[in-house]
Parts: C-alpha cells; sequence; structure tokens
C-alpha cells in the first residue's frame, strides 16, 4: 500500500463517510491478508478499537481512549518482563560479585586530591 498523509487527510476533510469507509476497507485488508496465526488476535483488537472509538464523542476522545489501551497493553505485557530482566540482572551481577571475592585496592596519594 502506497499511503500517502496528505491524500488521506484531505479525504478526511472533504468526506468524512468517504474516509471512514476508506479505512476500513483498508484495515479488513490488511487483517484478511496477515497470517493466519494472529487474524483471530488482529480480528479482536480491531473490534476493541471500533468499541473504543464509538465511545468517543471526539476525535481528540477517540486518540486518548487509543492511546489508554496502548499503555494498558504496555504495562500489563512489558513491564513484567522488564522487571523480572532487571530482577535476573541484578541477582547474576550479584552472584558474581560474591563469587569473586578479591579486589585490588589503588592508594592515591593525599596531593592528587588538591588542585
Amino acid at each position: 500500500m502506497n499511503f500517502i498523509f496528505d491524500e488521506w487527510a484531505e479525504l478526511a476533510r472533504k468526506d468524512k463517510q468517504a474516509f471512514e469507509k476508506k479505512r476500513m476497507e483498508l484495515i479488513s485488508q490488511l487483517i484478511k491478508n496477515s497470517d493466519p496465526d494472529v487474524r483471530h488476535k488482529l480480528q479482536c483488537l480491531q473490534f476493541k478499537i471500533n468499541m473504543e472509538r464509538e465511545k468517543s464523542k471526539s476525535a481528540m476522545g477517540s486518540c486518548i481512549r487509543m492511546q489508554r489501551m496502548l499503555m494498558n497493553h504496555f504495562v500489563d505485557k512489558f513491564i513484567p518482563t522488564i522487571e523480572n530482566s532487571r530482577k535476573l540482572l541484578i541477582n547474576d551481577n550479584f552472584r558474581k560479585i560474591e563469587n569473586n571475592h578479591t579486589a585490588t585496592i589503588i592508594p592515591f596519594p593525599n596531593n592528587s586530591l588538591k588542585n
């Protein structure tokens, strides 16, 4: 697909119904042509998006709802993974420190701190 933002913006300004029809056709085509293993998930996601858009009284409200959905998904899916990775990294680093009981102390002369 050759997406040209200015053309879509112009269509949205001139004919909102035509814009919506074209947008929905494009989304349906994308889902239809997607991998069968993810097609159902995409259909469910698009359904949720459509329902959130219908609840909104304005384009800005719709945008805010979409952003909220994205952030909730991010928090639910990725934050636990990031937190688990962080804990594993910290635990792994502590194990390395605990297993390495030697250290080299480098003496600094007293005059090295003066400028």
